[in-house]
């Protein structure tokens, strides 16, 4: 593929968008930063910097103070290295190989087909950019750089205590330019696997039904507007069909992140009568479209007759297996009773993958409430059971929760009044975020999130603000050169 990407250089503030653009050239998917991880370690090695590497993959990367700020305490700043790696059906990008195509349309920064990788590059860059910096004067700074984030956070578990220090931890991760995130969703992922015994059967046509075009989105974030879930479409358009004529299931595939909501969903059947089959499926979809209206512009039905004869579950596995897809839960479960309009507890059903050789479905919940996770997972378990499938839960990851009275949040409210002649918005977010994870590895620690204004992360229309980025860099170089008293 041709590097057609944007050229940032003349893009303030120039050195943080000269490691974001160094970074787009990268691989960075989930569970495969290893030539990223390799990068930082020499930018690291050039910069003279003492670097630490752990055995789960997480890079810890530190500058000594500024001579006579020894004491002052120690600040942390924290991203990930990993990027939700979404393209679209048409396009031939290896993520593998390929660099982010970046375009810049006036003050926004999109890419070519692709998810960005704004979330969360743009925070590596901004460490990587403040220890770099000749002219900074602060006092310990260490940069924390975590792998895997996107699809269950195995970095932040895998940390250990001796592993980073300091006093301030502040996370580079929040999607918001001039608003300070101090706490955050706990979560926790269901793998079920279905009870599925395929055969072979004789030769009939065969009806694949594909459902694209939705929006997709965070799971966190987006899960409150009403986006729709391909997966949860396609089981409507099935159960419906089930209501009009025996069929039986070939395969049945949609999502791909555990995060992500799935944007899109394929089936492969055997109806009885192939030509009503298309009939009912077309009503059917069209009530969905009813439901989504301009919510889900771009949802589309696509219909087509492949050859093939593959083994088939039969008609009634066919019907339960859907049954428990309908059943399963997406979407907001509550909402919280102590923060106005944020959510409390949610799930996603995130990746349905079911053919001959593999069955499998996830779902990844969320809440601020431990006991509400819980409850959620526990209905899951019985749902499960009920359709006699196999389910898997872990243990998940701890929600952090907030501390008005920490005093790295005074003095980043203090800054962001004397920037802006305003006061901050401090908010609790949905999303999952790594502080939850080493704020209970760490309790000491005060912890704080911010970040430019991102919008759609891990959507193909994830675009980063590029005014925002200027603003951020302003505050975060502020925030770290102020914390130099107790």
């Amino acid at each position: 593929m041709s590097d057609l990407t944007a050229d940032l250089t003349n893009l303030e503030p120039q050195p943080l968008w000269e490691y974001f653009d160094a970074i787009s050239r990268l691989p960075r998917c989930s569970k495969r930063e290893e030539r990223v991880r390799a990068w930082v370690l020499e930018k690291a090695a050039a910069l003279g910097l003492d670097c630490r590497e752990d055995a789960t993959g997480n890079i810890a990367i530190s500058r000594p103070a500024t001579p006579g700020l020894e004491e002052a305490p120690g600040v942390i700043l924290q991203a990930h290295l990993d990027m939700v790696c979404e393209k679209s059906s048409s396009s031939g990008h290896d993520f593998d190989r390929d660099p982010i195509q970046l375009q810049i349309n006036g003050n926004l920064l999109t890419a070519r087909e692709t998810t960005l990788g704004a979330d969360n590059g743009i925070g590596v860059a901004a460490a990587l950019a403040l220890l770099a910096a000749p002219d900074l004067k602060a006092g310990p700074l260490q940069a924390l750089f975590t792998v895997d984030e996107e699809t269950g956070m195995t970095g932040a578990l895998g940390l250990t205590p001796d592993f980073i220090n300091g006093d301030y931890l502040i996370n580079l991760d929040s999607e918001e330019s001039w608003v300070i995130c101090i706490g955050c969703a706990g979560g926790m992922d269901s793998i079920l696997q279905p009870h599925c015994e395929f055969s072979n059967s004789d030769a009939t046509p065969l009806l694949k039904v594909e459902i694209d075009g939705l929006a997709g989105g965070h799971s966190g974030v987006d899960i409150h507007t009403g986006r729709g879930n391909a997966v949860k479409i396609l089981a409507a358009l099935l159960s419906g069909l089930g209501e009009e004529m025996p069929w039986q299931l070939l395969e049945l595939n949609g999502g791909s992140k555990h995060n992500a909501i799935p944007r899109q969903a394929t089936a492969l059947l055997a109806p009885a009568d192939v030509k009503k089959a298309v009939g009912v499926i077309e009503t059917a979809f069209a009530r969905q479209r009813d439901i989504f209206q301009a919510r889900e512009e771009g949802l589309v039905l696509r219909l087509s007759q492949p050859a093939g004869d593959a083994s088939r579950l039969s008609e009634e596995q066919s019907r339960h297996l859907i049954g428990l897809l309908t059943c399963l839960p997406h979407g907001v479960a509550a909402m919280s009773a102590e923060i106005p309009n944020l959510v409390e507890t949610s799930s996603n059903l995130a990746i349905v993958d079911i053919a001959p050789d593999r069955g499998e479905i996830l779902l990844s919940h969320r809440s601020s409430s431990a006991a509400a996770l819980q409850a959620t997972t526990a209905r899951v378990r019985e749902i499960a059971r009920a359709f006699n499938a196999t389910i898997e839960q872990g243990n998940g990851y701890p929600a952090w929760r907030p501390n008005p009275a920490s005093g790295l949040l005074k003095q980043a409210s203090r800054i962001y009044r004397d920037l802006t002649g305003e006061q901050p918005e401090i908010v609790s977010i949905h999303a999952g975020l790594e502080c939850g994870l080493i704020g209970s590895l760490l309790p000491h620690l005060e912890m704080i999130a911010i970040g430019p204004t991102i919008r759609n992360p891990h959507t193909l229309d994830e675009l980063v603000e590029i005014d925002s980025v200027a603003q951020f860099w302003r505050f975060l170089r502020r925030l770290v050169t102020e914390l130099v008293n107790r």
